[in-house]
């Protein structure tokens, strides 16, 4: 799983498949990043993900950075944020 910037999360499997966002809800667990809904966007390419419409990501544990983020030192430095979630997929 990774996240761009433009799209929120994809998943590939050779191909991607990217949403759009439509909601979002905090998590339950207080200092996690939230859930999402997205909408899957129309440039499918052919694979696993082709007729995905919508994706959720649910039940997710961690993922919310330090205050350090912001720290002169470290601007533009990588920085692993570990979570756990469940990601949901709907097709058409």
């Amino acid at each position: 799983m990774h996240t761009s910037p433009n799209c929120g999360p994809g998943m590939q499997d050779g191909k991607m498949v990217a949403g759009a966002l439509s909601a979002t809800h905090p998590s339950k667990d207080k200092g996690s990043i939230p859930w999402l809904l997205l909408t899957g966007t129309s440039d499918a390419q052919p694979g696993l993900f082709a007729n995905v419409s919508s994706i959720q990501r649910v039940d997710t544990h961690g993922g919310v950075t330090g205050p350090t983020v912001c720290d002169p030192a470290t601007f533009g430095a990588t920085l692993k944020v570990p979570y756990t979630a469940t990601y949901k997929f709907y097709t058409k």
